[in-house]
């Protein structure tokens, strides 16, 4: 359990500092190229594997994940390394696959995307280097999922924040070198090859070290059968993950054009970027989930559990709330006054990281366990439905904001439904869940509207500021929290993972002060 904190927290760090990155390039890339290429940049980034093109790497990095995590625990690196050898087959032709299909309809997507006669040549000239980057990125996923299952998440870190600093550094010389919008998109492009290429240098030695030889050759021989029912949920997963995300920018540049795209990416960024820096909680969860699966502790999943649906929703939900409710002073301090006018709809797309609270970390639970995930992938199949229905219903009073409001309608109605089914899996009982969320939404109610009367009467001016008031309401939401509606075994699990923190920190701080 340690290790998953450890884990957690270096995962959180590094996502929140590339979080950043990403977040202080996007005023760089509009006030020098202006908010059209912003969104041309932002649909050639729609062609990465971590894009649209994840419906085709095969749950790659999940399942070495899985594999690797379950090896250390079983011995088996027999099966692990022929599982890595099939994904990497696999993730090669797809990539192949993908990657032509891109340069071949590049010029087609230009024009699909409604790209200004005077950029579509070279907006088309970044799509066929996507489709080419595709191709080698997407067998890279394995070597990605390889060193998540030994659990080097502080490598891994460290190589995301060392590519993003490239990234936005290379990005600043270039907008005062008065290049293109397309050399932005190639610098992205170059940093994110340079990432995965030292991923893969890592895994290779990881899996060719000499202490991952003993195997069991009865557990091997069945261990393959397993894997085409395993890439075929992970691959809808990936579908599902992808029409509630990814899909959409692609979908508003085809029916608006990139200006919209623009706007819409602008509206969206930030709770997404908090959505995906507490995902991380997820990723470091999957190889423990999978150890604890193997070796059969129920009363350490039990704890896992309680943590996926009070300590950790209690912990992460107030800061989204408090940035919800300051969306108008955030879009005014980050961008400026331009764009100002459509806080709401940030305000109102912040109810997809918090909705994610209360089910994404039950559910990176559940992927060690194919037929429940089955189950959460029918009901978000459901949710898929809601917000087509939705967004057509309303795309021609809103236009690029109706996505918004359907990803939000559609959550929020089936989210009840993940919370029961992860809750009977956890053996937490209705009445439990319904007094904590109840409380939980009455703090918000009655704090909320004391928090937002406060920001009407002092604006605010700067990111410090803005930030240190969304520290203070955390802190009051977070105390209320503890007396109101934990209960003792609660605060003592919260203890353990404050401990837990401060011990990793303590060490790595001693550590840093001992390296010559």
């Amino acid at each position: 359990m340690r290790q998953l904190f450890n884990n957690t927290i270096i995962s959180t760090f590094a996502f929140f500092v590339t979080g950043v990155l990403g977040i202080v390039i996007v005023p760089v890339i509009i006030q020098h190229w202006g908010l059209a290429a912003f969104g041309l940049i932002v649909l050639s980034r729609s062609f990465v594997p971590q894009g649209l093109l994840s419906v085709f790497d095969l749950g790659a990095s999940e399942i070495a994940t899985q594999t690797v995590a379950r090896a250390r625990v079983n011995g088996d690196w027999q099966a692990a390394r022929q599982r890595s050898w099939l994904l990497l087959g696999g993730t090669i032709a797809t990539g192949a696959l993908a990657g032509g299909a891109i340069w071949l309809g590049a010029g087609l997507l230009a024009t699909l995307f409604k790209v200004a006669p005077e950029q579509l040549a070279e907006f088309t000239e970044v799509l066929r280097v996507t489709g080419l980057t595709a191709a080698f990125l997407m067998p890279a996923l394995v070597a990605e999922g390889v060193v998540k299952g030994f659990e080097e998440f502080s490598r891994l870190r460290s190589y995301e924040v060392f590519s993003s600093i490239a990234y936005v550094a290379v990005t600043f010389v270039l907008a005062q070198a008065g290049w293109s919008f397309s050399a932005v998109a190639y610098a992205y492009l170059a940093t994110l090859a340079l990432r995965f290429a030292l991923l893969s240098q890592r895994a290779c030695a990881l899996m060719m070290a000499p202490g991952q030889t003993a195997h069991r050759p009865s557990v091997a021989t069945t261990a393959q059968p397993g894997l085409g029912r395993h890439v075929l949920i992970m691959t809808e997963t990936k579908l599902i993950g992808v029409g509630q995300n990814q899909v959409v920018q692609p979908l508003v540049g085809i029916i608006f054009g990139p200006v919209a795209t623009g706007l819409f990416d602008l509206l969206v960024r930030l709770p997404r970027f908090a959505r995906s820096v507490l995902s991380v909680l997820n990723t470091a969860l999957l190889p423990v989930t999978a150890r604890l699966d193997e070796t059969d502790n129920p009363h350490a999943l039990g704890r896992l559990g309680r943590m996926a649906l009070f300590v950790i929703p209690a912990i992460t939900v107030p800061p989204l709330v408090g940035a919800a409710l300051m969306s108008e002073t955030i879009l005014r301090v980050w961008i400026g006054p331009d764009y100002t006018s459509a806080w709401l709809w940030m305000a109102i797309m912040f109810a997809i990281p918090v909705s994610s609270q209360y089910s994404a970390f039950g559910s990176a639970m559940m992927l060690a366990r194919p037929r429940i995930q089955v189950i959460l992938n029918r009901l978000t199949m459901l949710q898929l439905a809601l917000i087509a229905v939705v967004a057509i219903a309303t795309i021609s009073l809103l236009q690029e904001r109706a996505f918004i409001l359907g990803q939000v309608v559609a959550t929020l109605t089936i989210l009840p439904m993940q919370v029961y089914v992860l809750g009977r899996q956890l053996h937490i009982g209705l009445r439990e869940l319904a007094r904590f969320l109840g409380g939980q939404l009455g703090l918000f109610v009655v704090l909320g509207a004391a928090y937002f009367w406060a920001l009407q009467l002092f604006p605010l001016h700067s990111l410090l500021l803005a930030g240190v008031w969304l520290g203070l309401w955390t802190a009051i939401v977070w105390v209320c929290e503890y007396f109101v509606l934990f209960e003792r075994g609660d605060r003592a699990e919260l203890a353990r993972m404050v401990h837990a923190t401060l011990d990793l920190l303590l060490r790595r701080g001693r550590k840093g002060e001992n390296t010559p």
